[in-house]
């Protein structure tokens, strides 16, 4: 029994949705890693934001532009999910954008900790959160988000 949920397990991190959304997560993480870090850097450096507003502000903007790159990609080529109406749409785009804002809280609140509590470089801080945030966003999208659209053209997941 144990060893055929190993080998389920392994042939599912390898499936095509999988390998997908690990592209598609890495451009997702780019877009968020290199906007906050660009924002931060641009923020802290005019000081048009006093700490941790300056973190606050950077990921926030960082959020919205990744989470609209990311709903179009997980929708349309990872879990290729077929909306039959417009109303099904909205309700996708809904669920999705409460559960990344769900994980973007999780990061907001690590990232300040991290950088201004723990004192940790930020782009040390922000590429550990974002592995984190990539594995919880692929759990909520799998199993809450898009879990009545057709699977992968291998059949992974």
């Amino acid at each position: 029994m144990m060893k055929a949920v190993v080998k389920k397990m392994f042939f599912d991190l390898f499936s095509l949705e999988m390998l997908l959304y690990m592209l598609f997560g890495v451009g997702t993480a780019a877009i968020d890693i290199f906007s906050a870090k660009i924002l931060y850097d641009s923020l802290s450096s005019v000081q048009l934001v006093n700490p941790p507003l300056d973190v606050v502000v950077a990921n926030t903007i960082s959020f919205i532009l990744s989470v609209t790159f990311a709903f179009f990609t997980n929708k349309f080529f990872v879990f290729k999910s077929k909306s039959e109406s417009s109303r099904h749409m909205r309700r996708e785009a809904l669920k999705f954008f409460i559960a990344r804002f769900l994980t973007f809280s999780l990061s907001l609140v690590s990232m300040v900790v991290l950088v201004d509590k723990f004192l940790m470089d930020h782009d040390k801080a922000k590429l550990l959160v974002s592995i984190v945030v990539i594995v919880l966003n692929y759990i909520f999208s799998k199993l809450i988000v898009f879990k009545n659209a057709g699977c992968a053209v291998d059949g992974g997941l």
